[in-house]
């Protein structure tokens, strides 16, 4: 296990917590929209850290299975979100911004380390 694979462990583990067993704390946000901010953030996140996993241990970057899982990842957060906790809600536009995230990231990836 490389130091990217425990990265992106302990990133979705934090983020899991962060975005369903958290609870809002009723502050009103500093600006509009500060959540889908960090939506893509926590999402390109994990999954440049995945990808640099797959780097770092000289293997092809799954761009597809890693799609397939902010996918999942994302809208399944999602439904935690609305099912499981009292103070949020599960919000499609969120689950978009966090494929926007995971993309970014995996474009950018694929630019920096084309082979």
């Amino acid at each position: 296990m490389n130091k990217y694979t425990l990265l992106a462990i302990i990133w979705l583990v934090v983020s899991i917590y962060a975005l369903i067993f958290r609870e809002n704390g009723g502050n009103p946000p500093p600006f509009p929209h500060i959540e889908k901010i960090g939506h893509f953030a926590i999402f390109f996140i994990q999954i440049w850290l995945a990808a640099r996993a797959f780097i770092q241990s000289s293997k092809a970057v799954p761009y597809l299975g890693l799609i397939i899982f902010a996918f999942i990842y994302a809208f399944g957060t999602e439904w935690g979100q609305a099912n499981f906790t009292e103070t949020r809600q599960g919000s499609w536009l969120d689950g978009v911004a966090d494929l926007i995230g995971a993309g970014t990231a995996l474009l950018i990836v694929k630019y920096i380390y084309k082979k």
